[in-house]
């Protein structure tokens, strides 16, 4: 057994309401203004596969300093979720590095997702569980849908008599 070292910390908790294990409410489903506040490697797999964990804090509005978290798995299919937050963050897309990504400042769509728990140990059902899911990271001001792919416009029509004009130019030259 290690040896116990005993330790003081000046904090008067005699008006603090006592945490009664409740979550604390969700973030409204929508887009906000958001800064990422912290970034770390997990090895913790996800899948299989290493995990990228962000926490964000909400910039303004009556969420204003809320914290949101999302994980990232750096599998190959999910790639194209840590690379929207790399491109929201105007970080270089060649490695992630978490220097740059923390402390900028992107706007993200938060949407809610309900789990279903799994059975307690007698295998009762449990309730099933609604977290925050942060999505559709962007730059801030850039659209919350991707553009629509365009077609490319069609090439007008050349008619015979434009084609022979050249032609006939292009001998007497």
């Amino acid at each position: 057994m290690s040896e116990f070292t005993d330790f003081e910390v000046q904090v008067d908790l005699t008006d603090v309401k006592e945490w009664d294990g409740e979550q604390r409410p969700l973030v409204p489903a929508g887009d906000y203004k958001v800064t990422v506040i912290d970034v770390k490697s997990d090895n913790a797999k996800s899948s299989g596969n290493p995990v990228i964990k962000v926490e964000f804090e909400i910039d303004e509005g009556e969420y204003q300093g809320q914290k949101l978290f999302n994980t990232y798995s750096l599998s190959e299919k999910a790639l194209g979720r840590i690379k929207a937050l790399m491109v929201a963050c105007g970080a270089s897309l060649d490695k992630i590095r978490a220097s740059e990504l923390l402390g900028q400042s992107i706007e993200v769509t938060v949407t809610h997702e309900e789990t279903q728990s799994p059975p307690d140990a007698n295998g009762n059902p449990q309730p099933s569980k609604t977290f925050s899911r942060v999505m559709k990271e962007r730059p801030i001001g850039g659209d919350a849908q991707p553009e629509p792919e365009t077609k490319p416009a069609a090439k007008p029509p050349v008619t015979r008599g434009t084609q022979q004009q050249r032609t006939s130019g292009a001998r007497r030259a």
